[in-house]
């Protein structure tokens, strides 16, 4: 399932996986694990004991997956560019984002 906060921030949320603690020792050993909570306020899970109180307080255990948006389009008007052959070129220098 995905969660994402008012600032565009994606989370994978792995809660209803969490009763396995098989499946989060794995996970565990490949990404950090944070806890959501319902403000979306959200810190990086240490321990196994942690993990639990969050749950039961009502967080979502989450993975972070990044920002979300759009690339600025303003920069293509300002940047430095040909049309050759029906495909625009630019300096990648140009090239802007967030």
């Amino acid at each position: 399932m995905i969660h994402t906060t008012p600032d565009n921030f994606v989370w994978l949320d792995i809660t209803h996986r969490c009763e396995d603690n098989t499946f989060v020792s794995l996970i565990w050993s490949l990404f950090d694990l944070y806890a959501v909570r319902s403000d979306d306020s959200e810190s990086l899970l240490e321990d196994m004991a942690t993990l639990q109180r969050e749950r039961e307080d009502g967080s979502r255990i989450c993975i972070e997956v990044g920002h979300v948006g759009r690339p600025n389009q303003h920069w293509f008007k300002e940047a430095d560019k040909k049309l050759i052959d029906g495909y625009w070129y630019v300096k990648v220098n140009d090239i802007r984002f967030g």
